[in-house]
């Protein structure tokens, strides 16, 4: 018996851990599979808005979300057959911030809803280089990738200094 209560007492917070992760089955509150229309509503609610110019029928641009703190956020969402298989965010960083942190942070996020990532790349600074010029030269990554049976998600810094977030069916 006392057996029996100490395992069950070890087990109890792997059991709990395990339970808080989500499958990576969409993105935010939109699932993969969703039509336009709610892929629209939802952006709609959080305050963006369709450009309408650099859209196209499988390739929908979308502008100006806001997502807790964070504004300015554009979001392009591939459809195929009208379902959404892809959405790929980009979070804007002002000049003056600290873009590894901020991207830390949204890594963070990610990897409380999601468990740590199965792959992340950091290249290591070399003395006296700026950062935002290496980024932006490419001589300086910033990569993670989460990934399950249900979808992918990849986070990174790209060469222009947006943090892209990318969800994969």
């Amino acid at each position: 018996m006392k057996r029996t209560i100490l395992f069950l007492l070890l087990a109890l917070p792997f059991y709990s851990y395990s339970q808080t992760l989500k499958p990576i089955d969409g993105f935010f509150d939109i699932k993969f599979g969703s039509d336009a229309e709610t892929v629209q509503k939802w952006v709609s609610e959080k305050g963006g808005k369709m450009n309408e110019e650099r859209s196209t029928f499988q390739a929908v641009q979308f502008v100006n979300l806001t997502l807790g703190r964070t504004r300015g956020i554009d979001l392009e969402v591939r459809f195929q057959n009208n379902m959404a298989t892809r959405a790929t965010f980009f979070y804007p960083v002002d000049a003056r911030a600290d873009i590894v942190q901020a991207y830390k942070r949204i890594t963070v996020d990610l990897t409380k809803t999601y468990g740590k990532g199965v792959s992340e790349i950091t290249t290591p600074p070399h003395p006296g280089t700026n950062i935002r010029q290496d980024i932006k030269s490419g001589k300086r990554l910033y990569f993670t990738l989460w990934d399950d049976p249900n979808g992918h998600i990849m986070s990174a810094i790209d060469t222009s200094l947006k943090i892209i977030v990318i969800y994969k069916k």
